[in-house]
């Protein structure tokens, strides 16, 4: 009688896992051996040329670096607080652009609603008329700033 399928899957899974096995041939065996002398030759080769290098270092007599490199993440915070300061800068100057005579936001959005020809016939009589004191307001106060400069 034959075997079962199941018995065959057993086998032949049994088979293939004795094969993935690393080192269980001899050939394999020799080939781990063989790389682990070179890698300890490598290792050796690597050492003996980082003592060359101090060596060398020393016979110059060089010193070592006084300056040392900034960390990243102190080079960043450097840059975020160089970068939050210009912003603050920034902001002050616009308020001091708007201090001498920058028309408020308020005023225009009114104006432009009294003048914009989509927006003028629905804009009545009375923000007509708070749009033009508005506008003589911001103008004359601009004139008078722009003077004492």
């Amino acid at each position: 009688m034959g075997l079962s399928n199941a018995e065959r899957q057993r086998r032949y899974i049994a088979r293939l896992k004795a094969r993935a096995q690393p080192g269980s041939s001899d050939d394999d065996k020799a080939r781990i051996a063989e790389l682990e002398a070179e890698l300890r030759a490598e290792r050796e080769a690597s050492l003996g040329q980082a003592q060359a290098f101090c060596d060398e270092m020393k016979r110059r007599g060089a010193k070592p670096k006084t300056g040392m490199p900034v960390p990243p993440d102190e080079e960043r915070e450097r840059r975020i607080k160089a970068l939050t300061t210009r912003v603050r800068n920034l902001r002050g100057e616009l308020a001091a652009a708007y201090a001498q005579g920058a028309m408020s936001r308020a005023t225009y959005v009114l104006i432009a609603k009294c003048l914009h020809p989509d927006q003028r016939d629905n804009a009545s009589a009375a923000e007509r008329n708070e749009a033009a004191a508005r506008f003589i307001g911001w103008y004359d106060g601009g004139k008078k700033k722009r003077a004492g400069r």
